[in-house]
């Protein structure tokens, strides 16, 4: 799993960004909402844009991809629609508030037990266990710059367990 928060990390807008944003808004309505020219225009547009982003993250099924309006909403999303009572989480230091608060919130209501390490695959092993449902790591910071190892982490998790990350800062910057 993979949220994006292109709203914190992009100013000033590029000018391709500026003038699809208004083109939308001049040919576009509410998407799903009717069957008038302009609605299916933005949900035409809104297809097109999750089959773009499945096929730049090779995301392998249809139907996974999420658009919400920005990072908290995102990874509050992934957070409280995924845990359930008795789920353990694994989270680093390095992580942003938007995920750091709805875990501590999670604890705080006895919902998780959670684990804050720092990023890196050997330190994550140590905390894995069987009620682990969850390990939340930023590709990387964009406080520091560096660069955290996530297809390690991934390719060493359980089955029952997601590992979600924050990619953005790295997007045409390094392979997806």
């Amino acid at each position: 799993m993979i949220y994006l928060d292109q709203a914190a990390t992009s100013f000033p807008k590029i000018k391709e960004v500026q003038d699809a944003v208004i083109d939308c808004m001049n040919h576009c309505t509410n998407a799903n909402r009717s069957t008038s020219v302009t609605s299916l225009n933005a949900s035409r547009l809104i297809y097109q844009t999750r089959k773009l982003i499945k096929e730049y993250f090779h995301v392998p099924q249809d139907g996974c991809v999420v658009l919400n309006s920005g990072n908290t909403e995102s990874i509050n999303t992934c957070i409280k629609g995924i845990l359930k009572k008795g789920d353990h989480v694994i989270t680093t230091y390095a992580e942003h508030n938007s995920v750091l608060r709805p875990l501590y919130q999670l604890e705080k209501a006895n919902i998780i037990t959670l684990s804050i390490t720092s990023p890196t695959v050997e330190n994550i092993k140590k905390y894995l266990q069987k009620k682990t449902k969850m390990i939340i790591v930023t590709h990387s910071s964009n406080v520091t710059g560096e660069i955290y190892p996530i297809a390690e982490k991934r390719n060493n998790n359980p089955q029952s367990c997601r590992c979600i990350t924050g990619r953005f800062e790295k997007i045409g910057r390094q392979p997806a």
